[in-house]
C-alpha cells in the first residue's frame, strides 16, 4: 500500500486558500498519520484507488472523483496505487463568502463523494490546471479569485445535477476536539515530537483521563500511538537525507533506542530503515544517470 504523508495546514496572511497538486510516484515513500484542517478540504482524484477514513466510517476512492472534507473532521488517505495523483484544495468558509459562493451548511458538516464522468472531470481538471497554473505564476489576486469561483461554482453545480453521483455521510467532529486542535496544530507547528500525556492534558486544560478519552474518540488511536505515528512519519522525510545515517534519523526523530525505532519503523512503514535508506539511494543515483 502506498503512503502519503498529510500535515495540518496553516493559511499564511497573504493567503486565502492553499492549493496543490500531490503525486505519489512508484518510489516514493513518505508517512501517513490521521490529520484534520481548520479549513474546507476538496479533493480531485486524478489517478488513484483506495479509500479515506473518517469518524469510524470509509469512502472508496475512485478516478475522477471529488471529496470534501468539512474542518475539524479527523481523516486519513490510505491508497492501495503505488503512483497517485491529485488536487488538494483547502478553502476557508470567509473566502467563499468574499467570492460570492453560496453554499448550505451542508457543505460544512457532510463528508461529500461526488463522482465525475465525460466533460464534467475534463471541466474542473482544466479549471484546476488553470489556478495551478496562476499560482505558480503568482498571477493576480483577482485571477486567483475569478478561477476559484469557477472552480467553486462548478463543483457545487455538480453535486445539484440530478445525474451526479453524490454521497453524503455525517462528518462528525468530536466533542474534545475544539479543546485539541490548539495543542495539534502546535506540535506540527514546532515539531515537537515528545510530549508526556501530563503535559499535552495540562496544555488543554483537561484531566489525564478525559484528554485520553477524547483524544481517542477523535483520532481514533491512543495519544502514544499518535506520537508513535508523527516520528516515524517525521523519520521517513529525513531518510531523504543521504547525509544522515539511520542512528541520527532515529535520534533526530525522537528514538532513543535504535533497536526500538528500527521495529516501529518496520511496523508503520512495513519496511525497516536499511531498505528504506537504500531505495532512497537508487532511486538518486537513477536520477543522476
Amino acid at each position: 500500500m502506498a503512503i502519503e504523508k498529510h500535515e495540518i495546514v496553516e493559511l499564511k496572511e497573504e493567503q486565502n486558500i492553499y492549493f496543490k497538486r500531490q503525486q505519489l510516484g512508484a518510489n516514493k515513500v513518505d508517512g501517513n498519520i490521521n490529520h484534520f484542517h481548520d479549513l474546507l478540504e476538496i479533493t480531485f482524484i486524478l489517478n488513484a484507488k483506495g479509500k479515506i477514513v473518517f469518524s469510524g466510517d470509509t469512502i472508496e476512492l475512485k478516478q475522477q472523483q471529488v471529496i470534501i472534507i468539512p474542518p475539524l473532521v479527523v481523516h486519513e488517505y490510505l491508497f492501495n496505487l503505488e503512483v497517485a495523483e491529485y488536487f488538494v484544495l483547502l478553502i476557508p468558509k470567509s473566502t467563499l463568502t468574499e467570492i460570492g459562493i453560496e453554499h448550505s451548511e451542508e457543505l460544512f458538516t457532510k463528508v461529500s463523494s461526488l463522482e465525475l464522468k465525460g466533460e464534467s472531470q475534463a471541466r474542473l481538471l482544466q479549471l484546476f490546471n488553470r489556478l495551478e497554473m496562476i499560482l505558480e505564476n503568482n498571477e493576480s489576486l483577482d485571477s486567483c479569485n475569478a478561477t476559484l469561483r469557477q472552480s467553486m461554482d462548478f463543483i457545487l453545480n455538480e453535486i445539484n445535477k440530478v445525474n451526479g453521483v453524490v454521497t453524503f455521510k455525517e462528518g462528525k467532529v468530536s466533542k474534545g476536539m475544539t479543546k485539541i486542535a490548539p495543542l495539534i496544530k502546535i506540535l506540527e507547528r514546532q515539531k515537537i515530537l515528545n510530549i508526556s500525556l501530563e503535559d499535552a492534558a495540562t496544555s488543554c486544560a483537561l484531566s489525564r483521563y478525559y484528554f485520553s478519552r477524547m483524544f481517542k474518540e477523535a483520532f481514533k488511536i491512543p495519544f502514544s500511538e499518535y506520537l508513535l505515528e508523527r516520528k516515524v512519519s517525521f523519520a521517513l522525510n529525513l531518510m531523504k537525507d543521504d547525509n544522515l545515517s539511520i542512528t541520527e534519523v532515529s535520534r533526530k526523530s525522537g528514538f532513543n533506542d535504535l533497536p526500538y525505532f528500527s521495529k516501529m519503523f518496520k511496523r508503520y512503514v512495513g519496511k525497516t530503515p536499511s531498505e528504506v535508506k537504500r531505495q532512497s539511494t537508487i532511486r538518486d543515483k537513477a536520477k543522476i544517470n
